[in-house]
């Protein structure tokens, strides 16, 4: 079989490079490389590869053969594919063939042609760590890509002029604790054992749908029970079938290991556009310790799984800046917060907590212990009904706690995740305490508005430590010749000093 046949030589046949190709200055650097090959399985493709290189070559042969081959159109392509698949591979060790994939959509036949002109260099050149073209840049035109540009795009935000005129924070429902905002944000529920997370949440969820938005919950905890029992009860409680919910709620089969990129990327691809080609509007994740992999609950990467470059972040934001609801445990001693890293509470836009479940009234509060900008140190009162064998919870409605146990607790959580920030030995006085609870720079002029709020809010705090409820953070700062000062020293546990 010829070159001239217009099919790849078997490996059995020995077809030569002309001398004439050889001689040539521009196809020495292909002949080079393609005896790099001679000892591949498939040699005879390989082979065939010279001949496609050698379309500057005069001899008459491979003129011929190459004219062939271009007119043949669609069956040089196909078997190009093949071919340059094992190239691409051999150039790039680390590629999948997704990889190639995309650049056969990216290039097309632009690429094989590159390829036959250039002797190969193009393919050199675009694996060498060397290359001179800048990262997201297309190889055959050294322009950005346009899913680069895309990228590149994201990142430029407003004139600081049209940041001040946004229209303030919008939310899924009355009582102000579900952010509707164009980057979405993540919000950390905290509960201890048996204390109605999910019946919150399932709650928190309707209330949503009824507001015109969309549920995706992906349930790491009882998904048979929740879809057999308590999202039926829950509706009819509200007058309404599960029915009613299709289109509008759907619970994943199973939970995302937001450890996995492959599975936060299959997550993605899967509920992306799963509502009428829209993603979810709430996004509840039950629970965190479900969804967190092989991360260790004491590291700081467990609260980097929330924050806005972490897996949930990725998905945020991929799903056009949902909220996300995580259900997560308390620790051990409840007082202090959500189990695991304090980064958790770092990186959450918001942290509630349950707190005052009463059974015999059926009734518990949700303390929206902080919120990022916008209101926190209140609570909302649900209800709890039994429906045959489902505890099913219902909203009550907001209930300002003033400077009560609520707030209290929100604030020591809040003091909490501030202090853990810094390291050992940095301390703050009141007043710089109040600034920082408040999101206000620890010096310089204040409005009389933020002023007024300062004072109140480190009134707060002394409230707060005379109440014995900081001691782990407070200490007495001692004056002259051992007088106590009335002056308070915030800092992190272990560092000596008197409690208040």
């Amino acid at each position: 079989m010829s070159p001239e046949d217009g099919h790849a030589p078997t490996p059995a046949e020995d077809w030569e490079v002309p001398a004439e190709f050889v001689q040539q200055p521009a196809n020495k650097y292909a002949t080079r490389r393609m005896a790099e090959f001679r000892n591949q399985p498939e040699d005879g493709e390989y082979r065939d590869l010279e001949m496609l290189a050698g379309e500057g070559s005069t001899d008459p042969d491979v003129v011929a053969w190459v004219a062939k081959q271009e007119a043949q159109g669609d069956a040089l392509e196909e078997w190009a594919l093949r071919s340059f698949r094992d190239l691409f591979k051999q150039q790039f060790p680390n590629a999948t063939d997704r990889d190639f994939d995309d650049a056969v959509a990216e290039h097309g036949i632009k690429f094989f042609r590159a390829l036959r002109r250039d002797g190969f260099e193009v393919v050199d050149t675009w694996a060498s760590p060397e290359s001179s073209l800048p990262p997201g840049c297309d190889p055959m035109t050294g322009e950005p890509t346009d899913a680069f540009k895309a990228l590149a795009a994201s990142f430029i935000g407003r004139e600081p002029d049209d940041d001040e005129q946004a229209p303030p924070i919008q939310f899924w429902d009355a009582e102000k604790t579900l952010p509707r905002t164009e980057e979405g944000c993540v919000l950390v529920l905290f509960a201890g054992y048996g204390q109605h997370k999910t019946g919150i949440a399932t709650s928190i969820g309707l209330d949503v749908i009824a507001a015109g938005g969309t549920v995706l919950c992906a349930a790491g905890e009882g998904r048979h029970g929740f879809g057999k029992n308590r999202l039926p009860a829950a509706s009819a409680a509200r007058g309404i079938t599960t029915k009613d919910l299709r289109g509008k709620w759907h619970t994943a089969r199973r939970m995302v290991n937001l450890t996995d990129a492959n599975e936060v990327e299959a997550f993605i691809a899967a509920f992306k556009g799963y509502f009428s080609g829209k993603p979810s509007s709430l996004l509840i994740i039950d629970t965190l310790a479900t969804a967190k992999g092989g991360v260790d609950e004491n590291s700081a990467a467990f609260g980097d799984l929330i924050k806005d470059t972490g897996p949930l972040g990725r998905i945020k934001r991929a799903f056009g800046g949902c909220t996300v609801l995580v259900l997560h445990h308390s620790g051990k001693d409840e007082t202090k917060g959500a189990r695991g890293h304090s980064s958790l509470g770092g990186n959450a836009d918001g942290i509630f907590a349950v707190t005052h479940v009463d059974k015999d009234a059926g009734t518990l509060e949700l303390a929206i212990e902080k919120m990022r900008d916008a209101e926190d140190g209140f609570s909302v009162e649900y209800k709890i009904t039994p429906r045959g064998q489902v505890p099913v919870v219902s909203k009550v409605g907001r209930v300002q706690k003033g400077s009560g146990e609520a707030t209290a607790r929100g604030l020591s959580l809040t003091i909490h995740c501030l202090l853990a920030e810094h390291p050992p030995g940095t301390s703050f006085t009141s007043a710089e305490l109040a600034r920082m609870t408040l999101g206000l720079p620890l010096a310089g002029d204040l409005t009389r508005e933020q002023a007024k709020a300062v004072e109140t809010r480190g009134r707060a705090l002394r409230r707060l430590a005379e109440a014995g409820k900081v001691n782990d953070y407070v200490r007495v700062k001692e004056g002259k010749n051992g007088a106590i000062s009335k002056e308070l020293i915030w800092a992190r546990p272990g560092l000596g000093g008197s409690d208040v």
